[in-house]
């Protein structure tokens, strides 16, 4: 099985697992560019062929108006976008909250303030110490979107791995 944490956004990230905690060749780390979409859906284009061994979690974009129309609006069409193409491939999915994965994946961890970024950074060093949380190889700090990714994946495996009856009722 294979499970699928996806961060949408303009500057969103997408990481893959299987169930041994293995990631993609090439996730985390994936640099989309300014074409975040269009490698999100050629990547669920090549899982199409086994739905049924792939899971996909899409963090689902809280609207705030702190963020302005042009890009809730963005969040929005690129999420849209994303759960449209898990459809019409068939790939089974689930849409969460950010508040509803970060309860769960942070969980018994020491709170550092507000900051649910360091959090996630923190928390996926922590969990995956080996996996590079860096954009690109040239990049000098941590990206907090392939660290929601990473974590996005993680929700996924436990959730639909430890508790399966959770996901059907």
């Amino acid at each position: 099985m294979i499970f699928v944490g996806i961060d949408p956004g303009k500057k969103g990230a997408i990481a893959w697992q299987n169930i041994n905690l293995r990631f993609g060749p090439s996730s985390p780390g994936i640099d989309c560019g300014e074409d975040f979409i269009g490698v999100c859906l050629d990547w669920l284009m090549t899982f199409r062929n086994d739905p049924d061994k792939v899971f996909a979690v899409i963090e689902e974009p809280p609207c705030q108006p702190k963020f302005g129309a042009r890009t809730n609006r963005y969040l929005g069409e690129s999420f849209g976008q994303i759960v449209g193409a898990c459809k019409v491939l068939r790939i089974p999915h689930e849409t969460v909250h950010p508040r509803v994965w970060q309860k769960f994946i942070f969980a018994g961890k020491r709170r550092v303030g507000t900051d649910t970024k360091k959090m996630a950074v923190e928390t996926a060093r922590a969990l995956f110490p080996g996996v590079s949380l860096k954009r690109t190889e040239r990049s000098i700090i941590d990206d907090h979107n392939i660290a929601d990714a990473i974590l996005l994946s993680e929700y996924g495996r436990r959730i639909r791995w430890f508790y399966p009856t959770v996901m059907e009722a």
